[in-house]
Formats: structure tokens, sequence, C-alpha cells
């Protein structure tokens, strides 16, 4: 069990290289295309990308999951390279009709835009990295199939640095405006492709499986509208923000959720990148449902505890990164955002039965109604509540994805989570949280002291009320000498 924990360690610091990387990227690139774009040059830019990403999306038809499952699964170990053909000649075929049949409509598309002439070649450029991006995708998925990432890390890195240079070299320099921008994500499109394709040659046998295609299409055909939902999820409070707010409240709420969204880069985004190849690995193996219990427990520990850092320090955080003072009342709802992000992290494996068993339908479903009810929430109480509603109500939507998805799940493949250990992770967080609360106001030095005294008595609290397992203490104990000897 320590040999297979350690193993999913390892995967998952590795895949948080390319997370954080992404991350990075996205961060500087901001201010140069700030500068150098137009307000309306940048809101085209932003509209361009995210539809890219959702039509994406579509085309894929889920078998960006598909490829991780049919991978991994014991009864197609024998034909994974011709699964592998099969699922990439499919979605080839479909970016490259894609092309075709989208070129004859972008003039008509263009005209719907003022600047018909730009918007183009804005979209004859999008069609190409919508198809590049949804091969690059299964391709990716396959790395992380194969758990080969270090090379998925050098091909996202490397992809992102390519992004980075021609972007600032296309909009600074060149003044490409949006065309440098869409360009930019076209040369690292194509370098991620490069990279990864002579290894990806040597897992292929040119075989297309006609069984395997019609399980892989029922198996990710229903994961189009979770994923859809989930992106409805995390983006609608915006759009109602701005719906039923001021432009003002949303940019506090967009700060909020960046500072928040420090634990899904380090922590969350690595760990549902390992999660589904490795667990497909382990189904129905000896001891397979303890391991993804004890996942979930070891993970959750890690997870809060960085979580409660992020809360304690939201202020201290917001100020950091805030350089004007308007933005510093952003700091009230990044611990609740910071809740909401552990809950969902939590929702990842709770949910690991549905795609173990293949019920993804379920997961489509469940994902459609949390979304629902989030929309829902967020009319009836943004407009007494501001961003605070916007920030409550992702946090009801996240404890309702795991509740259901734990009772769904365990119907089809029931896995003996540890819920009281779970509770003493999520009320000790919580405790200590208020008790940094409490004592916030005695000055700068002060706080500091003591909100780090509240991070480090963090384990200590989950030792008393009897968290730690004897044989956890004496492998703790264990590498703490390996650790020391080599000091």
């Amino acid at each position: 069990m320590q040999a297979n924990v350690k193993y999913f360690v390892k995967h998952s610091l590795v895949y948080g290289i390319s997370s954080i990387a992404q991350k990075a990227s996205g961060v500087i690139l901001i201010p140069v295309f700030t500068k150098f774009l137009t307000t309306t040059e940048f809101g085209q830019q932003g509209i361009l990308i995210v539809t890219i990403a959702i039509i994406s999306q579509i085309l894929l038809l889920g078998q960006g999951q598909s490829i991780v499952r049919y991978n991994n699964i014991e009864e197609y170990q024998q034909k994974k390279k011709s699964v592998f053909f099969t699922l990439l000649a499919f979605i080839t075929v479909i970016s490259v009709l894609f092309i075709v049949a989208g070129i004859p409509f972008i003039k008509t598309f263009a005209s719907l835009f003022e600047d018909s002439a730009a918007f183009r070649e804005y979209l004859e450029i999008s069609l190409y990295i919508i198809a590049l991006t949804n091969i690059n995708y299964l391709l990716a998925n396959k790395l992380r199939a194969d758990e080969k990432s270090t090379l998925f890390t050098v091909s996202g890195v490397a992809k992102l640095l390519a992004i980075l240079i021609a972007g600032v070299y296309l909009v600074a320099f060149e003044n490409w405006g949006v065309k440098g921008v869409l360009y930019s994500n076209l040369f690292g499109e194509i370098l991620g492709f490069i990279i990864v394709v002579p290894y990806l040659f040597r897992e292929i046998e040119f075989k297309f499986d006609k069984d395997v295609f019609k399980e892989s299409l029922k198996f990710g055909a229903p994961l189009i509208f979770s994923g859809l939902a989930m992106n409805l999820l995390n983006w609608s409070d915006r759009y109602i923000l701005k719906l039923l707010t001021a432009y003002s409240t949303l940019g506090l709420y967009e700060l909020a959720y960046k500072v928040a969204g420090i634990l899904n880069m380090f922590f969350i985004v690595p760990f549902s990148l390992t999660l589904l190849p490795i667990a497909y690995k382990f189904y129905k193996q000896e001891g397979d449902k303890l391991f993804y219990s004890k996942i979930l427990t070891f993970f959750s520990f890690v997870m809060f505890w960085a979580g409660l850092a992020l809360s304690i320090f939201a202020k201290e955080l917001v100020h950091l990164f805030a350089l004007n003072p308007s933005y510093y009342p952003a700091y009230s709802v990044v611990p609740l955002l910071t809740l909401s992000y552990c809950i969902f992290g939590i929702s990842l494996v709770t949910s690991l039965g549905l795609y173990l068993t293949g019920k993804t339908n379920y997961v489509a479903i469940i994902s459609i109604i949390v979304s629902a009810i989030n929309i829902v929430l967020n009319f009836l109480l943004i407009p007494y509540l501001g961003m605070t509603a916007a920030a409550l109500n992702t946090f009801i939507a996240f404890v309702i994805l795991v509740i259901l998805t734990t009772v769904v799940s365990n119907k089809y493949y029931q896995i003996p989570f540890e819920y009281f250990r779970l509770i003493k992770i999520v009320g000790s967080s919580i405790l200590l949280y208020l008790v940094a609360v409490f004592f916030s106001n005695y000055g700068l030095t002060v706080n500091i002291i003591i909100k780090m005294f509240v991070l480090v008595i963090y384990p200590v609290i989950l030792f008393a009320a009897g968290f730690f397992k004897k044989d956890e203490l004496l492998q703790a104990k264990t590498m703490f000498e390996k650790i020391k000897t080599k000091f």
C-alpha cells in the first residue's frame, strides 16, 4: 500500500509541473496583452479562445477519457495499440471534416461581427487550432494512460513556452493583435504534437476495432454533457454577477477566484491528471478499494492543510497581488472559494466508481443537476449577497456533487471511504481557520506568528483527535529517520 501511494504521489508531482507552468505563462502574458491590445481586441481574443475550448470539447465526444479507460482495463491490454489507433483515427477524421465543413461558412459567420474582414482570418486560424487541439488532447491522454508523466510534462511545458514566446513576439513586436494571439496558440499546438508523435507511433497498431469504437462512444458521449455542465458550474456565476451587480463586484470575485485557484493549480489539477490512469490500473486488483479509500484520506489531509494556509493568509495574498487598494475586499470570499475547491477535490474520488464501471451517463446527469441548482441559487441570492452569494452557492453545489456522486457510485462500486477521518480533517481545518480569524486584530507581525502557529498545529490537532493510525505513525517515523540520515 505504501509503495502504491508513493507511486501515485510521484506522478502527481510531475504532472504538477505542467499545471504550474500553464498557469504561470497565463499570468505572464496578461500584462503583454493588456498593453498591446485594445480592450475590444482583448475581448475578441477572449471570446475566440473560450469558443475554441468549448467546440473542442464537443468534437472530442469524451474520447479523451475513453483512451484512459480502455488503455488500462485488463480485458483490453492485449489490444491497447489498436485501441489507440481506433480512437486517434476517429478524432483525426472528425477534426479534418470539421475544417473542410467549416471553411465554406467562415465568411457567413464573420459577417456577424463588425470587423468582418479581420474575423474571417481569426475564424480560419481557429479552425486549425481546434483540429490540432482535439488531436493533441487525445495524445496527451494516451501519455497519461501510459503513465508517461515526464514526457507529458516536457510536451506541455514546451508547448506553453512556445505560446509565451510567440505571443510576446507577435503581439508586442510585430503588432499582430488578435491574430498574433491565435497564431501563438497554433504554434504551441504544432510543437506539442511534434514532441509526442515519435513516442506514440511506437505504441500504435494500424487496425480499426469496431467493437472498441462502439464501446468508447457509449462510454465517452455522456461526458460531453458532464463537461459542459461543469464548465457552466464554474463560469455561470461570473455571467450572473455581471448581469445582476456591477463590473467592480465581478472584478473582486475574479481576483478572489484566482487566489483560491492556487490550490487548484498546485494540488487538485496534478491529482486529477494522475488519478484515473492509476485507478484503472489497480481496478479489480487485490486491495483496489482500500487503495482508493486511502488515496482520498491522504489527499484530503494535504489538500485541506494547503487550503487552510490559503484561507488564513487570504488577506495578505490579495494585498500582494493587488496593488490597487480597491481590490482588497476580495479577500473576504477567498476562504469560502478555497473550501469549495477542497470539496471539489473530494468529488474526484467519490465519483471514481462511476468511471471504473463505465456509468458515465450518471456523471453527466449529476453534473447537470448540480449546475442547474447552482444557477438557480445564484439568481436567487446574488441580488442580496453579491459575490458572497456566488461563493456560497459554489460551496453548496460542490457539497451536493460529493453527496450525489458518493450515493450513486456506491450502488455500482462501493468504496469503503474513511468518512469519520474525513470529517475530522474538515472539522479541524474549519476550527483552526476560525481560531486564526478570532486572533487577527493584533498587528501584522503578531497575526503572521499566530497564523503560522495555527498551520503547524494542524497535524497535532488531528493527532489528538485520533486521526492517525499506529501503522501510519510508524511509517512516518521510518521515513523521517531515512531523511535524517541523509543530512
